[in-house]
């Protein structure tokens, strides 16, 4: 069958978690066995339920960083997640929330390098190959 970028993707997302669960886990026993951690105990109910949460939060992350790479391209989708921080900044001054100097700086030149990527084209170019 003919394979695409998306596929590969899926793949290699897949393949993470499928190495996670069959290599890693048996290494969990070991480390319990050799007595370098207590021994496991389940969460209580308050707990198992945030860890669903934040689970379900990761796979409908990943679900749309793939589907972004796929429609846009990897580096809008890489430019996007580095606009994430000047966006909290703004957040924060609208809560009243102030941060040093420094992080302002930070911020605008995040904005000022999106700007330059935008205008000199870098933004689109990979977005049909």
């Amino acid at each position: 069958p003919k394979r695409n970028s998306i596929m590969d993707s899926l793949l290699f997302v897949g393949m993470m978690g499928f190495w996670n669960m069959f290599v890693l886990w048996p290494g969990i026993f070991l480390v319990e066995w050799i007595g370098l951690e207590e021994k496991f105990s389940y969460p209580s109910d308050f707990v198992a339920i945030e860890i669903v949460g934040v689970a379900a939060c990761e796979v409908g992350m990943h679900m749309f960083l793939l589907s972004g790479i796929a429609v846009m391209g990897p580096v809008f989708m890489a430019v996007g997640g580095i606009m994430i921080l000047p966006l909290g900044y703004v957040v924060d001054m609208a809560k009243g929330i102030s941060h040093s100097a420094r992080n302002y700086v930070g911020c605008v030149l995040v904005v000022f390098s999106f700007l330059i990527i935008e205008n000199v084209g870098w933004g689109t170019q990979f977005l049909h190959n």
